[in-house]
């Protein structure tokens, strides 16, 4: 008696278990970020030209499938680290800033999944938030650099937050994506409603899951 009572608590602990398993899968992504920034009246300049930041990321990937008997649908969720900024020349390219914040940045999107063939052709939309950590500004063809500093006071907001919606092409445990992230906070911190500063990327990457069938 006392067997059956115990196989009858545990046997649906290790389904519900293994159902959880099943439908949790995690891998990795890395790649090349085109970063930019918006930025308005920027220390009073009549004129800045600005040039695209080439940086990259990298980070794991947690997907969980809602559609249980399949991976048509996933929230995917994740921690990368990831480059951004932007180039600014004033007027000439002697007098040059480089701006390359480190953010650690959770996005949570929905993915859908459909077949294209042998392989999978993915689409997604979701928020991210990032947490600047590090980060340099670079001057002048000397490339001088000074440390960014984050917070109310510093250069830029600490905490940024945005969307990022992305294409791709899974082939077996092999993910090629192709993302754009809009960046909606304002990192300026001078608290002026003329001036903003707010995150552009492209991101270009390729990963791969792990035991995903």
């Amino acid at each position: 008696m006392k067997n059956i009572i115990i196989r009858l608590i545990l046997t649906p602990i290790l389904f519900f278990s293994i159902q959880a398993k099943a439908q949790f899968h995690f891998g990795a992504r890395a790649g090349n970020n085109l970063s930019d920034m918006i930025m308005e009246d920027l220390r009073g300049q009549s004129r800045v030209d600005k040039a695209i930041n080439r940086t990259f990321h990298i980070g794991g990937i947690l997907e969980y499938d809602i559609t249980k008997q399949s991976d048509i649908l996933c929230l995917e969720s994740g921690l990368f680290l990831s480059w951004k900024g932007t180039k600014l020349e004033y007027g000439s390219f002697l007098n040059t800033e480089t701006i390359t914040p480190i953010y650690l940045e959770i996005p949570i999107n929905a993915l859908y999944n459909t077949d294209f063939g042998p392989n999978k052709f993915q689409i997604y939309l979701g928020p991210y938030i990032g947490f600047g950590i590090a980060g340099k500004i670079k001057y002048g063809v000397n490339n001088v650099s000074s440390p960014i500093k984050f917070g109310k006071s510093g250069d830029m907001k600490v905490y940024d937050f945005g969307l990022n919606m992305g294409a791709g092409i899974r082939m077996d445990d092999i993910l090629m994506r192709l993302q754009y992230g809009y960046g909606l906070t304002n990192l300026d911190t001078s608290g002026s409603s003329t001036q903003e500063m707010k995150n552009r990327v492209i991101g270009i990457s390729i990963g791969c899951m792990f035991g995903k069938e």
